[in-house]
């Protein structure tokens, strides 16, 4: 073992200021990686390389540069210094990281949580109106929403409960019972669900296991022109290539 850290004394005492420049060589492109992310809108994935590229300047010029460390480093010290810097490395991306979901497109209702079950006010036992929805966080370059609710455990395959879209990207909620127009009150138009009606139909499960409901929100990048009346594939088509970014809420429901 001695043999072993002498060797690698040795090595880093000939070969220091190689290694730091090494280091500088990964370190100065990954910053500038990270800026043109970050000009692109890339923000988290840019703040990470910035991150990372300066960091691995930081030591080489802390650990490798020999006008500073002279011509014995002690491997032990660097072994430390460095598994404390990568501690703090990952505490701060799983900052970035955090904080990057954080601000992530996301869509919520007063009406229930994230994987609860739907109360029967918005299914066919109840009322049949559509529930609150509020979103926030839409990202940069959003002209418009769109919303699908969708049943993918339906027997003839993923059914369709409500189609809405040019929801104007100035407006963040729908209230509770969308009327079923072909054009609502704050100009959004509304589809044809696989009720074959406009606007929202509420869950109808056959009997047996429960099903998921997801109320699916996409930002897009334009007003799309298009008709009232389109199914939930006919507008997905529409959205093709227009889809920023998108998130979804799911609830269940049992016969």
């Amino acid at each position: 073992m001695n043999k072993v850290k002498w060797f690698i004394n040795d090595f880093f005492s000939r070969h220091a200021n190689a290694v730091d420049r090494a280091l500088h060589a990964v370190g100065i492109p990954q910053v500038f990686f990270g800026i043109f992310q970050l000009v692109l809108g890339q923000w988290k994935w840019g703040l990470l390389n910035l991150f990372l590229g300066y960091l691995w300047q930081w030591i080489g010029h802390k650990y490798f540069d020999k006008n500073e460390v002279g011509e014995v480093i002690l491997i032990k010290k660097i072994i430390e210094k460095i598994k404390q810097r990568i501690v703090t490395s990952i505490f701060l991306v799983c900052i970035l990281l955090i904080g990057g979901d954080a601000m992530a497109l996301m869509i919520k209702s007063p009406a229930f949580n994230d994987g609860d079950m739907m109360s029967a006010k918005y299914t066919y036992k109840g009322e049949d109106i559509s529930p609150p929805l509020m979103w926030e966080h839409p990202p940069d370059g959003t002209a418009s929403f769109a919303i699908i609710c969708d049943d993918p455990d339906a027997p003839m395959g993923t059914w369709s409960h409500w189609v809405i879209y040019n929801i104007l990207k100035g407006i963040n909620k729908l209230p509770e019972g969308v009327p079923p127009y072909n054009e609502i009150d704050n100009g959004a138009k509304q589809g044809m669900n696989d009720f074959q009606r406009i606007g929202y139909g509420g869950p109808c499960p056959p009997p047996g296991a429960e099903h998921r409901y997801f109320f699916r929100l996409y930002a897009l990048d334009q007003i799309l022109e298009v008709e009232p009346g389109l199914t939930r594939d006919q507008l997905l088509k529409a959205m093709k290539d227009h889809i920023i970014e998108e998130t979804a809420i799911m609830v269940k429901f049992k016969r």
